[in-house]
């Protein structure tokens, strides 16, 4: 028997009902025609995994970067962006 959890399944019909708390939805990848699997931030896999004892993803990130584990290959990271660094600085020493 073959069983499984929190899986993501598209375009190849439905999970197997053994497959526990898995997913039948577009993972909303950032550019699957090019093969860029990297998590799009609505994307369904986010947070959905669970901890499989990979400490780091294939970038070399941290896993997990959020909430909870993603599914894939590939952490969802924050990308905000870094604050514009001081055009002047006064120094006062005492």
């Amino acid at each position: 028997m073959i069983s499984g959890s929190n899986n993501l399944f598209f375009g190849a019909g439905a999970a197997p009902a053994q497959f526990t708390t898995s997913l039948n939805a577009d993972p909303l990848v950032a550019n699957l025609a090019v093969l860029n699997f990297h998590l799009t931030a609505t994307s369904p896999a986010k947070d959905a995994g669970v901890n499989t004892g990979i400490t780091h993803d294939f970038d070399g990130n941290p896993r997990p970067a959020g909430a909870a584990f993603d599914i894939g290959a590939f952490e969802l990271v924050s990308t905000a962006p870094r604050p514009n660094p001081p055009t002047s600085v006064h120094l006062v020493v005492h």
